[in-house]
């Protein structure tokens, strides 16, 4: 008997229709004649938290850091504890001789089983199911070849390595830079990731470039001539080819231009001559599918998430069964798989994709291409079949098999680009006529050139299936030959102005492939580069792989690092503060993209055991040494000690400064008296410990140079220390050297801070309305009390929007919305997010909202249908809300005319991805909104008193503490840590 664990327990049920034989479903397993089927759900262990290794480590502090365990250990995760204990019980009995491991053929279902494996201990022999299709033709294939466990070790170690180094990285980065950046009035945390940072620092460099653009007016004269007997329109440009060859930077200059080609007083005609240069083009039609080309083309022509993409095409390949597995870095296929490449040309050309879709135009052109490939055999066989491009996986194409049901949603839209795709990479080239129209003005101010450009689809090619082209607009020919002048006149000049716009910013298509080739060059342009294979040397020194990078990105969106507008992205002030502080204190190991792509080299070297996995963690282990002492080591004075002010203070007229989160005036201030609040670490003896260590904490501050005299209150777990200086010193110095001196391992919370003092107090924040002020936001502000039109600053919803800042007779920020500026984003919309599920075609429920309608099921979504009619009243619910599947047993209340609503749902998941509670009611309008929940009001204690109501404190106890709150909160400010230690710092890459 041997044991095969799958990943998830559909891929389990998958198995057990798909095998040979009898299987009997039990209570977490299948078990046939000699197979037992049971599943993980995902991982059921997890790298221990760092209190789990020392108690004393539950407290975030600088001392305690580097946290570098000898020996990893792991835990079960909460809520895995059964179908693990089940797996175990299962591994160790006495008919089962194998275990099988069935997990995802990548990199993270490797650890997902070895992890499992080490767990149980069994000491039996493993295999390897390799799986790259999920057909019944391809398990039952994969399951007749069985590989050796011991042939993925490197697979295995790499894994780990990956898991480890992220904990290492995550934990210790997260914990040293919240400890030094967060502020007294934060929420979460400043996380940081082996991947996720240097990730971050190419969105931040793209934004400063976006923030740093100055816009300057140019003009442009367009023109409309007659010629051939035909008029046309045509732009002027100095050259028939180069940057900002249509612009005139010179407003006298423009003007003389369009006087010179108008004659004198608009009476005198122009001589002008027009002529035609033509050449042809050739396209190579484009390689097969990987996962991140495939999100790339997503991105641009959907405005699909990496995500989204990524989700559509696993459901593709798990629950329809129509793409091979999803998650591959791969462009060919192996030399032996041109028979099921003809299957599936097959398939498609008898009508497969359009059987397989729910709007069955999405798949016009595929069937008469697929026919064509097979009439004229398949092109491009070097490229497409190779063995030495093939990895773990192929290239993703289509399996030939058709899904139960129509697609629709994303899932459409994912399989119909995989399909295109695929015709595409066995068609020939496209050939163009490209047409370049130059009709020159003989004028007073000299021959002035107006350039026209079309051109025309010659020869399909490849393009008759994949990024079909719109219709031309073909110039009606001059009458004469190509290369000879053809008289002209001039019917209108017109002179238009325009200003100079910012760099585009990041889209995911452009940012996928930045990650890729670890670099943050200008790639927005990703659809001109037809020649895939020119980045495959850059591959294995990307961030991140293919099956990893969507992930990457959404956590910087959830951790308030980024922000999504539409198809863009853009880093946001916290972020841009992360890696600013990072490149200052030259932790380029962490924010350095082209150094994490080489640890990510590294990582593939274990994999083919050129390095060992000891090694690898040793080099890991080594950065984050040198991270934790710059992180200790830096001075806040010195990180912006060389740039000079940004413009005078409006309260009294001292230097203002940068800082790392705020633009202050320069006049530091200063106290002699500090408090410092203290709170140990709960349990059943910090009350009675508290006195000691106190007493033990004064002699040490006494001990302090500087320090005069020393007076502590205590109060159970709770005190304020007084420190009395013998000279008055810099407030935010000298709170954080006492801060270091006072900090303790029983301390849960150490905040030092100025009783008063004598500071000026102005600063301009770093983040104005989700806007990064730049340097020369905050000089122009200060010099002149307004920040003129500025683009970028961000709605709650994530939308971009224009406005002016102006400082008020307070010398506070007064915010001015300005119409019509144009900005680096781009403006195009993208749809939600729609998932395709199978469709039960059985009667559901009436329409509550007309009396001739039934709710039936579409891929989508669940609609009124009227019989005989293809519409109905327009009542529609979708199939997925807030990522959750809404199923018939969820809306029979809701479609219920006496009730309108769900019950109460627990799982639905916020744009922040957070879980929350709520329910669906039916409007009239035949939409849904939310409702939530009432607050529960506060219970009362059996002896009266309300269950939330804190004794009070003796005055002066309680005032001392509200003292040393303000002081700690007025004296550090922006540049303060805090001594919390809310949640761990690891990230998943």
């Amino acid at each position: 008997m041997k044991l095969v664990i799958a990943e998830k327990p559909s891929v389990a049920a998958d198995l057990a229709r798909a095998l040979p034989g009898t299987f009997r479903q039990k209570e977490g397993y299948w078990e046939g004649e000699d197979l037992i089927l049971s599943w993980a759900v995902g991982h059921l262990l997890e790298l221990a938290e760092p209190e789990d290794y020392d108690p004393a480590l539950k407290t975030w502090q600088l001392s305690t850091l580097p946290i570098l365990p000898e020996r990893f250990v792991r835990k079960v995760r909460p809520g895995q504890k059964k179908q693990l204990q089940l797996l175990k019980r299962l591994a160790l009995r006495p008919d089962v001789d194998e275990l099988i491991n069935a997990c995802d053929a990548a990199r993270e279902g490797e650890l997902i089983f070895r992890e499992i494996e080490e767990y149980i201990g069994a000491g039996k022999p493993c295999s390897r199911l390799w799986l790259q299709s999920m057909t019944r033709e391809a398990i039952r294939e994969a399951f007749a070849g069985l590989q050796p466990a011991s042939r993925f070790d490197g697979l295995g170690a790499a894994a780990f390595c990956r898991a480890e180094a992220d904990w290492l990285v995550g934990m210790n980065a997260t914990r040293g830079i919240t400890k030094r950046l967060k502020g007294r009035r934060e929420r979460g945390v400043w996380s940081a990731g082996r991947v996720q940072t240097p990730t971050l620092a190419l969105l931040v460099h793209r934004e400063l470039k976006v923030l740093a653009h100055v816009p300057v007016p140019f003009w442009r004269l367009r023109g409309r001539f007659a010629a051939g007997g035909h008029e046309y329109e045509g732009l002027y440009r100095t050259s028939r080819s180069g940057k900002d060859g249509d612009k005139i930077f010179d407003r006298e200059q423009a003007e003389r231009f369009l006087a010179a080609c108008r004659g004198e007083g608009g009476l005198s005609p122009v001589p002008a001559v027009a002529s035609e240069k033509v050449t042809e083009s050739v396209r190579k039609p484009p390689p097969l599918y990987s996962l991140t080309a495939l999100q790339k083309e997503a991105n641009s022509r959907y405005g699909l998430s990496a995500r989204r993409t990524l989700g559509a095409a696993q459901r593709l390949y798990e629950s329809h069964k129509v793409l091979t597995y999803p998650r591959t870095d791969s462009t060919a296929l192996p030399a032996d798989y041109e028979g099921h490449v003809q299957q599936v040309l097959a398939v498609l050309a008898e009508g497969g994709a359009a059987r397989a879709l729910d709007e069955q135009e999405r798949a016009g052109g595929i069937a008469e291409a697929a026919a064509r490939v097979r009439e004229e055999g398949l092109r491009n066989r070097r490229r497409n079949f190779d063995d030495s491009r093939v990895g773990d996986h192929f290239a993703l194409i289509p399996t030939g098999n058709l899904p139960d049901t129509p697609l629709g949603g994303d899932d459409a839209k994912v399989f119909e680009l995989v399909v295109r795709r695929f015709v595409a990479a066995f068609l020939g080239p496209s050939t163009w006529e490209n047409v370049s129209r130059e009709t020159v003005l003989e004028t007073a101010a000299g021959p002035l050139s107006f350039f026209t450009e079309s051109r025309r689809l010659v020869v399909p090619g490849w393009q008759a299936v994949d990024r079909r082209p719109p219709a031309s607009e073909v110039l009606p020919p001059l009458g004469v030959p190509a290369g000879q002048g053809a008289a002209a006149s001039v019917v209108e000049v017109e002179l238009a102005e325009d200003a100079t716009r910012p760099p585009a910013r990041f889209t995911e298509a452009s940012l996928l492939k930045a990650m890729e080739e670890a670099s943050d060059l200008d790639l927005e342009l990703h659809e001109e580069i037809e020649d895939e294979e020119a980045v495959q040397a850059m591959k294995q020194k990307g961030l991140g792989t293919p099956a990893t990078r969507a992930d990457i990105i959404e956590s910087l969106i959830a951790k308030g690092y980024a922000s999504r507008s539409g198809k863009t992205l853009r880093a946001t002030a916290k972020g841009i503060i992360l890696i600013d502080f990072l490149e200052r204190i030259d932790a380029e190991y962490l924010a350095g993209a082209e150094q994490t792509a080489e640890m990510e080299f590294h990582l593939f070297q274990v994999e083919a055991g050129q390095r060992t996995r000891e090694s690898y963690l040793a080099e890991v282990a080594d950065r984050v040494r040198r991270l934790i002492d710059r992180l200790r080591a830096f001075d806040y004075a010195e990180l912006y000690r060389d740039e000079p002010p940004v413009g005078e203070c409006p309260v009294d007229r001292s230097p203002v400064r940068e800082g790392l989160k705020a633009y202050r005036c320069s006049r530091v201030p200063r106290s002699s008296r500090f408090q410092i609040a203290i709170r140990s670490i709960p349990g059943p003896d910090a009350a009675k410990l508290l006195p000691e260590r106190l007493q033990e904490l004064a002699a040490a501050l006494e001990a302090t140079p500087g320090v005069a005299a020393v007076t502590v209150a205590g109060k159970r777990t709770t005190a304020v220390v007084t420190v009395d200086l013998a000279e008055a010193e810099e407030v935010p110095a000298a709170a954080a050297r006492l801060e270091t001196a006072a900090e303790r391992p029983w301390m849960a919370a150490c905040t030092a801070g100025a009783e008063a003092d004598d500071g000026c107090g102005f600063a301009l924040w770093k983040e104005f309305r989700g806007r990064f002020i730049n340097r020369p936001v905050a000089e122009k502000l200060l010099a002149e009390r307004d920040s003129g039109p500025l683009e970028g600053f961000v709605s709650m919803r994530g939308d971009s929007y224009a406005g002016r800042i102006r400082l008020d007779e307070e010398n506070k920020l007064v915010f001015e919305a300005v119409q019509g500026l144009r900005g680096g984003d781009g403006q195009d919309r993208v749809a939600p997010e729609l998932i395709s599920y199978p469709v039960d075609e059985s009667p559901f429920v009436p329409c509550p909202r007309c009396s001739d309608g039934r709710i039936v099921e579409t891929p989508t979504h669940f609609v009124c249908r009227r019989d005989g009619a293809a519409e109905g009243c327009g009542l529609s619910m979708p199939r997925t809300v807030c990522k959750r599947e809404m199923r018939r047993e969820d809306l029979r209340s809701y479609f219920d005319p006496e009730v309108g609503h769900t019950d109460w749902i627990e799982d639905f998941i916020s744009r922040k991805g957070r879980p929350f509670t709520a329910r669906l009611v039916r409007q009239e309008n035949g939409r849904h909104r939310f409702e939530f929940k009432p607050r529960a009001g506060r219970g009362k204690r059996s002896g009266g008193r309300r269950a939330g109501r804190k004794k009070s404190l003796p005055k002066k106890a309680a005032g001392s503490r509200k003292k040393a709150r303000a002081a700690a909160g007025k004296g550090k400010g922006d540049d303060a840590g805090d001594s919390s230690g809310p949640g761990p710092g690891g990230e998943s890459t």
